[in-house]
C-alpha cells in the first residue's frame, strides 16, 4: 500500500487490512467544529473515523500495549470540516490490548482497542 509514493506499510507484518466501501468523505455539518476520533470495534474489523482541526498530513498507528510500533497504517493530507473513515482486518492480530494513534497538525490522539478470539 502506497501514499504520495511512500510504502506505507513498510515496517507492517502480517496484517491484513481491509478498506471500507468505498472511502468518501462527507461534510462536517455547520456547527460542530469539535474535532473527532472514534474506533469501534466488530468481531473481526476495527472502523476507525476521524476529523482534524487544522490542515495538514496525517499519521494512523498501531500499537501494542508494551507502545511497540505494530504499523503505521496511514498517511495522508487531511482538512478541516470532512469526515475522515477507515477500516481495519484485525483476524491476524494476537488476542491482546493494543492502541490506534492518529497524529495530525493538533496533537496526537489515541484509542485503546481490545481484541479478543
Amino acid at each position: 500500500m502506497a501514499h504520495a509514493g511512500n510504502n506505507t506499510m513498510a515496517r507492517a507484518e502480517n496484517i491484513s487490512i481491509t478498506v471500507l466501501p468505498e472511502i468518501t468523505p462527507t461534510r462536517t455539518p455547520a456547527g460542530d467544529s469539535e474535532p473527532g476520533f472514534i474506533v469501534e470495534t466488530s468481531d473481526t474489523s476495527v472502523s476507525i473515523n476521524f476529523s482534524v482541526e487544522k490542515k495538514g498530513t496525517v499519521i494512523l498507528r498501531l500499537r501494542n500495549s508494551d507502545d511497540v510500533l505494530i504499523a503505521e497504517m496511514l498517511e495522508m493530507m487531511a482538512a478541516p470540516g470532512i469526515n475522515y473513515a477507515f477500516g481495519m482486518n484485525d483476524s491476524l492480530l494476537e488476542p491482546g490490548t493494543y492502541v490506534i494513534e492518529l497524529q495530525d497538525a493538533s496533537g496526537t490522539r489515541t484509542r485503546m482497542v481490545v481484541v479478543a478470539k
